[in-house]
Parts: structure tokens; C-alpha cells; sequence
């Protein structure tokens, strides 16, 4: 086997991959195994072609570790984003909240400005309960209350649409109700 002369050598290429490199140990490899004669030529092409093959390891080596560094980098920054976008949505909760209890109190102000003005509306009626909502419904509850199992999808979940449409309709079911709050809503001009 014979090294074509005619492509450049990786060390003619100073920036030589590493596949470039690895395939010509492999043709040097194939050609000592083949009985090549070792002139000083060969021998120092040889040592030319295993000095860039690590040069150009530790040069992937590296690339990795800064890619390693970047990814590590990249989800701390994720893990801030989630810290800060949490801190954020809780200190707006906060504001509306506040704003939602000045504007209880002083009901008769006009809360306008130039970008608009604010308004409290109506939230959709929820339903709350006495009893576990998104849990297994006990059977215990249903012994002692044996009406309740009409407002049941199956023996162990609540038909919570069948018994929201009983409340709204005026009709009672032991244990459930409506609560309906107001939220600020923001009307931009």
C-alpha cells in the first residue's frame, strides 16, 4: 500500500482534523504491518502524523469541555430565568392583589389614565367543596350521603359539570357551592 504524495500532508496543514490525522496513522499502521521499510522519512512522518493526531485530540477534548461549560452555563441561566419569571409572576400577583383591595375600597374613584384604566370584573364562578375534588371519592361520603352519588362519573370520581350546572340552575348539592370573586382587568386605550 502506498500513501498518495499528490493530497497534502496534515503537517503541510496546520489545522488537519482529526480524521485526517487518524487516517493517515491507519495508512502508516497498514504500511509497517505490510513490512514498509522504516527510512528517517517515514519514521519522522510517522511521529509527525501521532504528534497531530494528539494535538488534534486535545484540541476535541477541549471543544468538548467548552461545550460541556456552555451547556452547564446555558441551564444555570434556564434555572435563573425559572427563578426570576416565578419571582416576577408572584410580585404581579402581589400588585393586583393590593390593586384589587384599593379598588374594593374606594369603589367610586375612576381608576383611568393615559394607557387606560382599570376595572374590576367578575371572575367565573368555581366550585368548592368540602370534600377532596381531584381525589378518589370516599365511599363514606356517599353512605352517608347517599344523593350525592347522582353527582358522580363513576363510583370514584366527581361529575364536577353535572354539579356546577345544579348550582347555577339555584339547586343545592350537600357539601358543594360557587364562589365567584373579582379580578382587576386592565382596559387599554
Amino acid at each position: 500500500m502506498i500513501i498518495d504524495d499528490t493530497k497534502p500532508k496534515p503537517k503541510d496543514n496546520p489545522i488537519a482534523s482529526l480524521s485526517e490525522y487518524a487516517s493517515l496513522l491507519q495508512n502508516y499502521t497498514k504500511l509497517i504491518d505490510a513490512g514498509e521499510d522504516l527510512t528517517p522519512q517515514f519514521v519522522e512522518d510517522f511521529g509527525d502524523a501521532k504528534t497531530g493526531l494528539a494535538i488534534t485530540t486535545d484540541r476535541r477534548i477541549g471543544f468538548l469541555d467548552f461545550l460541556d461549560g456552555m451547556a452547564k452555563h446555558l441551564k444555570s441561566l434556564k434555572d435563573q430565568y425559572a427563578t426570576a419569571q416565578k419571582t416576577t409572576e408572584n410580585l404581579r400577583s402581589r400588585i393586583m392583589d393590593h390593586t384589587r383591595f384599593i379598588m374594593l375600597n374606594a369603589p367610586d374613584l375612576p381608576f383611568a389614565g393615559k394607557l387606560g384604566k382599570l376595572a374590576l370584573q367578575k371572575s367565573p364562578a368555581s366550585l368548592k367543596s368540602d370534600y377532596e375534588l381531584d381525589k378518589e371519592v370516599d365511599a363514606q361520603i356517599l353512605e352517608s350521603n347517599p344523593n350525592l352519588s347522582e353527582y358522580t362519573l363513576t363510583k370514584t370520581v366527581w361529575d364536577k359539570d353535572k354539579i356546577k350546572q345544579t348550582l347555577k340552575a339555584g339547586g343545592q348539592v350537600d357539601g358543594f357551592w360557587l364562589e365567584q370573586g373579582e379580578h382587576v382587568r386592565i382596559r387599554r386605550k
